[in-house]
């Protein structure tokens, strides 16, 4: 009886566990509709998250979102997509219906800072401590708010600001934050340029 009641209390952890593993990964799971290309989207709303750490003065905190979200819109405006709605607050999607938009571009980026392995590739593991920009682009159709397009971070996706030599391990140099900046924007805009 006793081990009856312990497994089955074992079971019923483990199926909590499943459950919070498959809710906390749906978030992280490439999607693409059938048939869908970013390509077509002409005149979309636009929601841009930003975050950026704790640690930054507060100047720097309030600047670094708003050039990331500059850069954004002069991304799509050189792609010829105009956005027809820019918000930073989650109502994305309501003023999106208000402004009329048949889709809301939603992009997440969050600037960090932590020792990344680069050179992998090359044979060579060098860690280094690196500023980075992970971002995630999601579009959605707006009369009823399914996804079309998920691209959650991943390292295709991130930005960093260190250029080094490979074959050395000698740092070329560091790049700026506007460098930085531009460089995710354009990695995670990617889909709106192929065809």
């Amino acid at each position: 009886m006793r081990s009856q009641s312990f497994t089955t209390a074992t079971l019923a952890v483990l199926a909590l566990l499943l459950l919070a593993g498959c809710a906390s990964s749906s978030n992280s799971t490439a999607l693409r509709e059938p048939g869908f290309r970013a390509s077509t989207i002409r005149r979309p709303a636009l929601l841009v998250r930003v975050s950026v750490p704790d640690d930054l003065n507060q100047r720097e905190r309030a600047r670094i979102p708003e050039d990331y979200q500059a850069a954004v819109v002069e991304g799509l405006d050189r792609l010829g997509i105009l956005a027809v709605d820019v918000a930073v607050a989650p109502s994305g999607l309501t003023r999106a219906r208000e402004a009329g938009a048949e889709s809301l571009v939603i992009i997440d980026a969050r600037l960090a800072s932590g020792d990344l392995r680069h050179c992998t590739g090359s044979g060579r593991n060098l860690v280094g401590p690196t500023t980075y920009w992970d971002a995630a682009l999601e579009i959605d159709r707006v009369s009823d708010s399914k996804p079309l397009l998920v691209e959650p971070p991943s390292e295709d996706l991130r930005a960093v600001d260190v250029e080094l030599d490979c074959k050395t391990g000698r740092l070329i140099r560091r790049r700026s934050m506007d460098e930085l900046i531009n460089d995710s924007v354009r990695l995670v805009l990617g889909p709106f340029s192929s065809r």
